[in-house]
């Protein structure tokens, strides 16, 4: 399966988006990978493809070829691997965005939106589907970039209300659980906006934030022991436990296991 991976190039857009991911593949042999826990939200864009995902069933995503129109779907705020089967031809687009960072694009509450598949004017309002037919009816990804760039500038809203705001509170986080804070958010309502920012709690988004720095220092050790307590672990052990509850693998297996595109995005392919 090709895989391309394009950061944007407008200065406004690369403080709220991380990458613009494209998936293309043309054979009938069938593709697996698996993605981890991460505190990015993707917009998943398919051209012509029925998706199977129920994650209260389990957490793994069965993409099929179809005849039908355009459709998206939003992922993220995943605390096990994300298995993906690709049966048939697919072509796919995901937007990265930074934690927090949709929210710049929409005032939609985002948690309501995770694992149904959408409408592109179900997340961003007074949009036209005809954008989807336009995108993938260009084949090259530079222009696809370039479109895609056009269109979240024009929806760029600049809601920065409590992005900021947030993030240092949860900095400051050390005793979650009924107080009231200083600047007048108790733990219920710190829990809530962190929802409809970041698509999950502050406890959770905590852990995933060390998760990921551990997979780009595993990329450069095997010493585990290092790694556990340059991120804060308790132990060696305390990081193993941690690490296969987000991957379901050892770190040793993982790291042989692992691919990374373009040094950015972290998965394990032919699964």
């Amino acid at each position: 399966m090709e895989t391309l991976l394009f950061k944007p190039q407008n200065p406004l857009l690369k403080k709220h988006i991380q990458y613009f991911l494209f998936f293309r593949k043309n054979s009938n042999n069938p593709f697996g990978y698996k993605s981890f826990a991460n505190t990015n939200i993707c917009l998943a864009l398919y051209q012509a493809s029925t998706v199977f995902y129920n994650p209260k069933d389990s957490n793994r995503c069965t993409v099929l070829a179809s005849s039908d129109e355009p459709t998206c779907r939003l992922y993220g705020a995943h605390q096990s691997a994300f298995e993906v089967e690709v049966h048939g031809s697919l072509d796919q687009v995901c937007v990265l965005f930074h934690p927090g960072s949709l929210k710049m694009f929409t005032r939609e509450h985002i948690d309501t939106l995770f694992n149904e598949e959408l409408l592109l004017s179900d997340i961003f309002k007074n949009t036209h589907h005809s954008f989807l037919n336009r995108l993938f009816d260009e084949r090259d990804y530079a222009t696809r970039v370039l479109l895609l760039e056009s269109f979240f500038l024009r929806l760029f809203n600049g809601n920065t209300i409590d992005k900021k705001r947030l993030a240092e509170m949860l900095q400051a986080e050390q005793k979650y659980g009924g107080v009231q804070y200083s600047a007048g958010m108790s733990a219920s309502t710190l829990y809530r906006r962190f929802l409809d920012h970041f698509g999950q709690g502050p406890k959770s988004y905590q852990k995933t934030i060390r998760f990921r720095k551990s997979l780009n220092v595993l990329a450069e050790t095997s010493d585990f022991t290092q790694l556990a307590l340059q991120l804060g672990y308790f132990d060696q052990s305390h990081f193993i436990r941690d690490f296969k509850s987000f991957t379901g693998l050892a770190p040793g297996i993982f790291k042989a296991k692992m691919n990374r595109v373009q040094n950015e995005f972290t998965w394990i392919t032919n699964v």
